[in-house]
């Protein structure tokens, strides 16, 4: 894997892991759970660009975890028509 690659899947599992999580804990509506994981994304990402620490916005993380949070709307989608 490429160097600085590796952020890019862990920004991916964390944010599938995140979505089950709210899934499993009660929250069924996951059209409106994938608003509120993607608004937090998001927020976390402009965060990084504005306060004086050695990070910035990154459209490929943002990307990463919005491929997170879709993955599990899919995962939650199957899994409850089985």
């Amino acid at each position: 894997m490429p160097p600085g690659q590796s952020d890019k899947f862990i920004h991916f599992f964390l944010y599938l892991i995140l979505f089950q999580l709210w899934y499993l804990a009660g929250i069924k509506n996951v059209f409106r759970l994938s608003l509120y994981l993607f608004f937090f994304s998001f927020f976390i990402e402009i965060l990084q660009e504005l306060l004086p620490v050695n990070r910035s916005f990154s459209l490929l993380d943002m990307i990463a975890n919005l491929a997170g949070i879709y993955t599990g709307y899919i995962i939650s989608r199957i899994n409850k028509h089985i």
